[in-house]
């Protein structure tokens, strides 16, 4: 499909670019607004949906072609839609390609064109410190400092195809440095803030970035980190990154009371590191910076995740395709609509963050609210306070968070009205019916909808909900696919699971949200071939397993991989174990989660001691000090169970379910053990003599 392009006058001068174009659109809806007109339309009933959901299915070219045309802003226009299959892209890749040949710029579609239609003072940002103190960025604010933080960067040297790592907490420098790097085709990698330096220059090394961007400092659960001591030791005799951009803590802000010499306590490596703000203040006399036009398949970010697999891997989302699906599940799932205030929960160091915090509510030309800190128990009622002081409408989360927020009773929110809220979603583990009732309750808005949503950062955004409009929302019922996504349930052999029986989730179509290569992948894709396609042909292995109900619903069961969800993020069990088998005196060590009411799963570990070294408070300490030191202080185990043995079938496989189920505290429910290589391994485990379990302490935990 090519689509028509008419002359737009309001929009042919792109502060510098060629002269753009828009595809033709019915004059009466404009852009966004004829795409939010046929979304809402889409879920107000159930035929309308099925209708949309299976055009979209049948016609993949066209349903995507005019959601393209009519959601965002092409400088160029495309020659395909989506070009080959799951297994078999439109190059040598794994992936097909989405809008190949058409060009266009996600700075531009999330911030100018929003300026240029005159919303420039509408809020884009609204940012909340620690300290309480608020903070509005409109949308011409935000152009501004975008284009002045390109300018710094071009500054630099950077430019198309270059990566840049983002190593800052949740404060607003970080969306700003999104947006700059897009707006000059730069590819941006988000480190979580959380991660050690081991960890950091990992991701450095493996996607060759040229500069860092990180903070003094960073807040998480109400303890200061500084981040750019991690920077510093990351870099230790590492060549590739050029320069360092700091920038200066707001608390050093306010001690040195706008003085240049008074710059906190960071040391500043001369030649390589320089000051954000020292940076964008050059930048005042420079020409604007224009927005880049890119291919539709040039890569808008790298975000590492371990995923199902258990391995850190670098996801590439595109910017055409994702940028689409951002906007277009944004506003469906949360019914967009001005004035609404969007509130995602999640650090931007993650998808939800990057999805439905800055691409997705800022393409629609949304308001999303920025927390400075990590939810946690002790949070509880400054969310609750925070929701209802900024008039939040929307609210994403994870059933981690909203158990800690349970956690505290409802006498935390006495006082607190939330009514402006009407959608909750969250995402993660199912929410239980209890959580879902009395989260109602302390909101007190009892018509709020309340939201499972299933995904994962392969995807770029939401695949399965439940319509809200038309269907009980009780928590766990049946998800429905978002258009164009067509998921499958299959047993071990490839046959089809019948309704109700739990098997491989798979996904037999692509939608434009999909990954679009695994960083450091080869020509052919035999990366992401091997990860996601070995398994079932043609189809994408998503390693969770469901259950479907015979009439288009689905019921996501977990994750079949290892890993372990903490504060609603995942955790990769592998890095946990290869951290624990640092210490020479650990011959193996295994991982799982076990049922947190305050973080959701909490990190039990095994660990098989060599010779005669005998468990120890010193000895669980440095355990925990080589955990820390390798993934971030956010990853504390939290208990440490000393065995003989880990329990393995005979082909050497180990047995999780097994430990799960002693580390859920129910060592009689363990199931089949005939296959173990040794079966007298579960005796040990329980209540052998070399079998001890140690709690490690709340202060560690903090």
């Amino acid at each position: 499909m090519t689509p028509v392009l008419i002359p737009d006058d309001a929009t042919a001068d792109r502060q510098g670019n060629k002269a753009a174009g828009r595809v033709a659109l019915p004059k009466a809806l404009g852009t966004v607004g004829f795409a939010q007109g046929v979304m809402r339309e889409s879920v107000a009933s159930r035929l309308k949906y099925e209708e949309l959901h299976e055009r979209a299915l049948a016609d993949p070219a066209g349903f995507w072609g005019e959601r393209a045309a009519a959601t965002l802003d092409w400088t160029t226009p495309w020659d395909t839609v989506v070009a080959g299959r799951f297994g078999a892209g439109a190059g040598a890749g794994a992936f097909p390609a989405w809008f190949a040949g058409g060009s266009l710029n996600a700075a531009h579609n999330c911030v100018d064109r929003h300026v240029e239609a005159g919303l420039g003072d509408k809020p884009a940002i609204v940012f909340e410190a620690v300290d309480g103190s608020s903070e509005v960025y409109t949308y011409a604010r935000l152009l501004r400092e975008t284009a002045l933080f390109a300018g710094v960067l071009r500054s630099l040297g950077a430019g198309k195809g270059d990566r840049i790592i983002l190593y800052l907490p949740m404060i607003p420098e970080l969306p700003i440095a999104m947006l700059a790097c897009a707006r000059i085709g730069a590819i941006h990698s988000v480190v979580f803030a959380g991660f050690s330096s081991q960890t950091l220059r990992a991701r450095i090394e493996s996607c060759g970035a040229c500069i860092v961007v990180t903070s003094e400092a960073g807040w998480r659960t109400g303890v200061a980190r500084t981040l750019k001591d991690e920077v510093d030791e990351a870099l230790v005799d590492q060549t590739g990154v050029r320069n360092v951009i700091v920038v200066r803590s707001r608390r050093s802000r306010a001690a040195s009371c706008g003085g240049e010499g008074d710059s906190a306590g960071s040391v500043m490596t001369p030649g390589r590191d320089l000051w954000w703000h020292e940076g964008m203040a050059a930048q005042e006399s420079e020409p604007v910076v224009p927005c880049l036009p890119v291919e539709a398949t040039h890569p808008l970010f790298i975000l590492w995740t371990s995923g199902s697999s258990g391995a850190p891997k670098g996801v590439v989302h595109a910017t055409g395709g994702y940028l689409l699906y951002a906007a277009e599940t944004y506003s469906v799932v949360f019914d967009h609509r001005d004035p609404d205030v969007h509130f995602c929960i999640a650090d931007i160091g993650w998808i939800t963050g990057h999805t439905y915090l800055v691409y997705g509510p800022l393409a629609v030309g949304g308001t999303t609210l920025l927390y400075e800190d990590a939810a946690a128990p002790q949070e509880s009622r400054r969310l609750f306070e925070m929701m209802a002081r900024h008039g939040v409408t929307t609210l994403y989360t994870t059933p981690s968070v909203i158990g800690a927020m349970m956690a505290e009773g409802d006498e935390g929110t006495n006082g607190v009205e939330s009514s402006s809220l009407k959608i909750v979603a969250s995402t993660g583990d199912p929410l239980s019916p209890d959580a879902t009732a009395r989260f109602r309750r302390r909101l007190k808005a009892q018509r709020c909808v309340v939201l499972d949503t299933w995904w994962q950062t392969e995807t770029g955004g939401i695949l399965l909900w439940p319509l809200p409009s038309i269907e009980v929302t009780q928590p766990g019922s049946a998800f429905r696919p978002f258009f164009g996504v067509d998921p499958v349930v299959l047993r071990n052999d490839g046959s089809r699971a019948d309704p109700g029986e739990v098997g491989n989730l798979c996904l037999a179509q692509p939608w434009p949200g999909i990954l679009c290569g695994l960083w450091g992948d080869d020509a052919s894709g035999s990366g992401a071939r091997t990860l996601y396609f070995s398994r079932f042909d043609r189809l994408f292995s998503t390693g969770d397993q469901a259950a479907h109900d015979g009439e288009g619903g689905f019921r996501v069961e977990g994750a079949s991989g290892d890993d372990v969800w903490l504060w609603g993020q995942r955790v990769s069990s592998a890095d946990v174990e290869r951290a624990l088998m640092k210490d020479p005196r650990v011959v193996e060590a295994a991982v799982v989660g076990f049922p947190d009411p305050a973080k959701g799963e909490g990190i039990y570990c095994y660990v098989v001691l060599r010779g005669e070294a005998e468990p120890s408070v010193a000895l669980c300490d440095a355990l925990v000090k080589d955990v820390t030191d390798a993934i971030g202080p956010f990853v504390v185990p939290d208990k440490i169970h000393f065995v003989p043995a880990l329990p393995r079938a005979r082909s050497g496989k180990l047995i999780r379910r097994i430990l799960r189920s002693i580390a859920e505290g129910d060592p009689e429910s363990l199931g089949d053990t005939s296959t173990l290589a040794d079966p007298s391994a579960v005796d040990d485990l329980r209540d052998g003599p070399m079998s001890r379990v140690w709690t490690i302490d709340a202060e560690a935990q903090s």
